[in-house]
Parts: C-alpha cells; structure tokens; sequence
C-alpha cells in the first residue's frame, strides 16, 4: 500500500514520490512531508559545537532524538533531508547518516530509500518508559520491575563529601555502588551510603532488587523525612560507558538524604539518570499563600 506525497528532493525541487506506508501503521499514521519551518526553530534553539566534549554525530543525534521525543515530528512526518540537516548545523554527511543510522537502530523513524527518514509511532515498550516517572514514588514496583546490577558493595569510611552534606553521618558507612535497568536497558547508575548506625544487617542478599530504605524499614530503620537536590551534570567517561552515551552528555542528577523520625541520617544517595529515557514527572498544584500562590506537590496516582 503507497500513498502519494509532495516531499523536498535533496536538490531542493518538489517533486512527486510513491511512499510506502509503515504496515503497524496503516489505520492511523497519515505520511506528512517536512516542514521547513520546524527546520529554523530547530536550528534558532539548537546548535552543534566543535569544542563541547561531545562527537557531533552524538549532538546530532540528541537533537533529532528530543524534537522526536516531544512530538516536533509526529507520527509519519518527515525528518529535514540529509542535505537540510548538513546546511542546519554545519557538520559532514557521514555525521548525519551515523546520527540517524542510530535513530533507525533505536526504532524511532524509518528510511524510505528516495523518500526520506519519517517518525515511526511510538509503540508500548517506548511508552512504557514514561511508567518510571510515577514508579520512582512506589518502591514496591520499583523494585519489581527494574533490575539491580552490583558493582560494589562494601564498609568505608565515609567520603568527605558525604560528611560535608550531612555532618552527622558518621565516620564510617556502607557503599553500595549499582546499575539500574528497565526493559533490559540501563537508565541509572546510583551510589548509596549507609550510616554504619543501620547498615549492620543489611546484606547484599537481602537487598537484592529492592530499595535501600524499603530493607532498612522492614529491618526496623523506618524513614521519616528525605531532602533531594536535582541539578545537571555531564556525563564522564564512567559513567557514559554504563549508561551508553557519549562523555560529557548532560544527565540528570539527584542527590537524597533520608532520615529516621529522630531526624538521624539513615542514606545519602546519588543517582545519575540518562535524561532521554528517564522523565522525572511531578504533579503540582496552585496553593494560595496570603496575596499570593505557589506550587505545591501532591501525590501521582499509580498506573494501571
């Protein structure tokens, strides 16, 4: 089944082509040609440096992957062409074909050869990511449905930077160093340090896949309150290797204290997220407060 559609050639004329249409999408999928609009917005809020500490092809590639991700390019629209693209951000052929070789591989779009690269629908194990957004809050399907991989797990003394955001630490404390997985793919690489005040019973075996404040209450150390920071940082070479990105990527960071109900500490962790697969999703409300209003969290109702 083909559809007929105006589509820019490389040369830059407009001429008619026959374009297949994707077979999972027939009912649903109208093929849409580019818009060169989308193409100067694209190129007005994102540009590809040369001296970043990021490949071009992997700037590239993280641009076309966001302006997918947030609907820029529906279903069935076409991607910029090849030549568009080397125009938009000054970068060779090889670099574009790599960048969307990898966003074929990823299953985002599809390559119609003499046609163009087109947006595929977004299936269920794409959209099932979304889910890590509200399950981050619901540590019993947390520790269901993703999966830990251990890389250390060992009594220390406390780093200093621990000690320098939380002074009554303590001077030794147990470091759990993991990766995260959902759906087979990492999404986090996490460090957890546990006051030597809670940590004696805490065993590798016994957290298993769980979360670290989920053990420690059911081994009598119930959290009460937690403070976190989130800010961004860049990818290092470590970390980009875990999380299949490249060095300096920015990344999505937060940094939790979690305390007992006399306000001891009980966990300083910090967990490093790859920000194209992991939304942190909060659900707010407008409270007033005197003349004025704020934004005040409330709670986000499980998915089915």
């Amino acid at each position: 089944m083909s559809d007929v559609m105006p589509h820019g050639a490389e040369g830059g004329k407009s001429q008619s082509v026959h374009v297949t249409v994707f077979p999972q999408q027939r009912s649903r999928v109208k093929i849409r040609q580019f818009n060169p609009e989308i193409g100067s917005a694209m190129q007005r809020v994102a540009k590809v440096g040369r001296q970043t500490g990021v490949t071009r092809y992997h700037q590239v590639y993280t641009i076309l992957a966001q302006a997918l991700e947030v609907g820029t390019f529906p279903p069935g629209s076409a991607l910029p062409p090849e030549t568009e693209l080397m125009r938009m951000y000054k970068v060779g052929r090889n670099t574009i074909r790599r960048a969307i070789g990898r966003l074929e591989r990823e299953q985002r779009v599809i390559r119609q050869r003499g046609s163009g690269t087109f947006a595929r629908h977004r299936d269920e194990a794409g959209l099932s990511w979304k889910r890590l957004s509200t399950m981050v809050f619901d540590f019993d399907r947390f520790a269901t449905e993703t999966r830990a991989n251990y890389r250390k797990f060992a009594r220390i003394e406390t780093p200093s930077a621990v000690l320098q955001r939380t002074v009554d630490f303590g001077n030794r404390c147990l470091e759990i160093q993991q990766t995260r997985s959902f759906k087979g793919r990492c999404f986090s690489v996490n460090v957890s340090h546990v006051s030597e005040r809670v940590a004696g019973k805490l065993t590798r075996r016994i957290l298993g896949h769980k979360l670290v404040v989920s053990v420690l209450k059911d081994l009598g150390h119930s959290p009460a309150t937690a403070t976190q920071i989130t800010r961004a940082v860049m990818a290092t070479d470590e970390t980009a290797k875990l999380l299949d990105v490249a060095s300096g990527t920015p990344l999505l960071m937060t940094e939790t204290v979690t305390r007992d109900a006399q306000g001891l500490p009980l966990e300083h962790l910090e967990c490093i997220y790859r920000s194209d697969v992991y939304p942190l999703q909060l659900q707010l409300r407008y409270d007033s407060l005197g003349q004025g209003l704020r934004w005040q969290a409330v709670p986000i109702s499980s998915p089915s």
